[in-house]
């Protein structure tokens, strides 16, 4: 068996230099990217797969320019020999095959062309004879080649190759010593047993393809469709999930854009009611100012009539006190008169008669007066009666005044009353469209799990799929048994 020992590269690539020790069993190469890990193991494959001179050495030419591409390779064969390749890559390149029994001094035992073909010889992968028929110009290939050095992106082609491809059989005469000597320990005979009755399962004696409706591949082949209908079921819920989605973002959109127009909208109608009450009291204001006005040149002409009703009073007072004077002096002088005997009678009596006259006009005059100061006494009282009147009437508009201003606040809390129903209203209708965005929400994540439940029904078929491509495979591989 090969093992790779010691392993040595300058100037090839992103390396400057290093040196790595390989111990038995599994090696792990670990770090960053770009730290150099995959460029080693083109330095290996290159050792043991590529002709010094190939111009598909170009690649593995340093960054840091300085030399040539240099890779020398310690490993060991079926003995406990030591095998160390050294090879300088290039048109001026170079290679020489080490022998050492020890692992300390080595012999030279190739060089040139001869060091691939002496490698072909002790590794025993099928590689095609250096520069013969079917040979490649770049790293020689072979189906053991491909499994054991393969690179990240063609690990694949271990399924997709077979070993009846290489150009040398010593690949499939190694494989086959390999399998005889592993059918010598018992769990390889179990594992090969179990693999032959699984193959039967599946082919017939012939090779051919059991299509029966117990068979393997015919399960395979039916939970292969039935994944297949399933992937599509849940493929187009998924879809019916993405539309969910979309509308549900739509819905938070009109949601957005409603919220902000009725913030808009709200703040139109408060700044319409403010102007609209500050209209009104200014109106109330305007119309209490008109009514006062009113009343006050009211107020002015009754008193302005109540004082000249009261100047006229006074002189008709003065009038009648000076008429009840003439009157008095008037029958003091006929008594003084009727007192004369002297007098003539005739004289007297005519006197007297015009005394008479002149009393009885002075009492029809007082009378009249009398009836004129009755009847400005009655406007005096008329206007005073007004007067009791329209300050009655002027606090029964005080008292309006305050009622109205009752009812304005009556009103105002009512406004208020109905702008919180309002905002209750719209809290409800808020609340509403929440709960229907939850359900939506609750929909959509029920549907993203069906989604992920396909994505894991996909990866099902996937891995189906891979397993009929690895029983085609293993199909093409082995030998169908002889009867």
């Amino acid at each position: 068996m090969t093992r790779f020992v010691r392993l040595t590269v300058s100037q090839f690539g992103v390396i400057d230099a290093a040196e790595v020790e390989l111990g038995p069993g599994l090696n792990v190469l670990y770090g960053p990217n770009d730290l150099g890990k995959s460029t080693l193991g083109d330095a290996l494959r290159a050792a043991l797969l590529l002709p010094h001179k190939s111009t598909h050495s170009e690649r593995f030419v340093s960054w840091y320019g300085g030399g040539e591409p240099r890779v020398v390779l310690a490993f060991t064969g079926e003995t406990s020999d030591v095998w160390e390749v050294d090879k300088r890559f290039g048109p001026r390149g170079a290679s020489t095959l080490r022998w050492s029994r020890g692992g300390h001094d080595f012999d030279e035992k190739a060089a040139g062309r001869d060091v691939d073909r002496r490698v072909r010889e002790l590794l025993k992968w099928g590689l095609p004879e250096p520069g013969g028929a079917g040979a490649s110009r770049g790293a020689g290939a072979s189906y053991l080649a491909t499994a054991l050095l393969s690179t990240q992106a063609g690990v694949s082609a271990v399924l997709t190759e077979g070993i009846a491809r290489d150009a040398s059989s010593d690949g499939r005469e190694r494989i086959a010593e390999a399998f005889a000597a592993a059918s010598e320990d018992p769990l390889f005979a179990e594992v090969r047993a179990r693999a032959k009755l699984r193959r039967d399962e599946a082919y017939t004696e012939g090779g051919k393809q059991r299509h029966a409706a117990d068979s393997v591949l015919r399960k395979a082949t039916d939970a292969v469709s039935e994944r297949a209908r399933a992937f599509d079921e849940w493929s187009r819920r998924v879809q019916q999930a993405e539309g969910i989605e979309e509308e549900v973002a739509r819905l938070h959109s009109e949601q957005d854009r409603a919220v902000a127009e009725a913030l808009a909208r709200r703040g139109e109608v408060e700044g319409a009611d403010e102007l609209i009450a500050r209209a009104r009291r200014r109106a109330d204001a305007a119309a209490a100012a008109d009514v006062a006005a009113q009343r006050l040149l009211q107020a002015c002409a009754l008193r302005d009539e109540v004082e000249r009703l009261e100047r006229e009073l006074v002189d008709a007072d003065a009038s009648l006190a000076s008429v009840a004077e003439g009157a008095a002096r008037a029958r003091e002088a006929e008594r003084a008169l009727l007192e004369r005997p002297e007098l003539d009678s005739v004289w007297l009596r005519d006197g007297y008669d015009a005394d008479r006259t002149a009393a009885a006009q002075a009492r029809v005059d007082a009378a009249a007066l009398g009836e004129a100061a009755s009847r400005r006494l009655e406007a005096i009282a008329a206007a005073r009666a007004l007067m009791t009147e329209a300050t009655a009437r002027e606090r029964e508009a005080e008292a309006a005044d305050g009622a109205a201003a009752e009812e304005s606040e009556r009103v105002d809390r009512a406004r208020g009353e109905l702008d919180g129903a309002r905002r209750e209203q719209d809290w409800c209708a808020t609340l509403s469209r929440a709960r229907a965005l939850q359900l939506a929400r609750a929909e959509a994540e029920r549907l993203a799990a069906l989604q992920r439940r396909g994505a894991s029904l996909a990866a099902a078929v996937t891995d189906a799929d891979a397993s009929a491509a690895a029983v085609r495979a293993e199909r093409a591989a082995i030998l169908a048994p002889t009867r």
